[in-house]
């Protein structure tokens, strides 16, 4: 199917109309919330060492036992804390084979 030289300079304008919104919604969001800055994404260096998969994944607690009734969380979840280490250890070791191939 052959697009007349009109319909192709619509096609075009389009397609540039729609790449830049899709920048606009893209770069605005950032620009209207100074206080939000993006995070840079760690690189290891070649003499980093790599970890072991028995890592000890310790989840962060930012409220005392006292201060939420002392609720065991892992009492809900499907998984034993055991379990949980054990995929976080997983799934690092899975994101460090994952950063070395190219």
């Amino acid at each position: 199917m052959d697009l007349s030289p009109g319909q192709q300079k619509a096609v075009f304008a389009l397609v540039v109309v729609v790449l830049a919104a899709l920048g606009y919604w893209l770069v605005v969001p950032k620009m209207s919330h100074p206080n939000a800055q993006a995070k840079p994404t760690p690189t290891p260096s070649p003499t980093q060492s790599v970890p072991s998969p028995a890592v000890s994944v310790t989840p962060t607690v930012t409220a005392t036992p006292a201060a939420t009734g002392s609720v065991n969380i892992y009492s809900l979840l499907p998984f034993t804390q055991a379990g949980l280490q054990a995929a976080a250890a997983v799934t690092q070791q899975f994101l460090v084979d994952y950063d070395t191939y190219s």
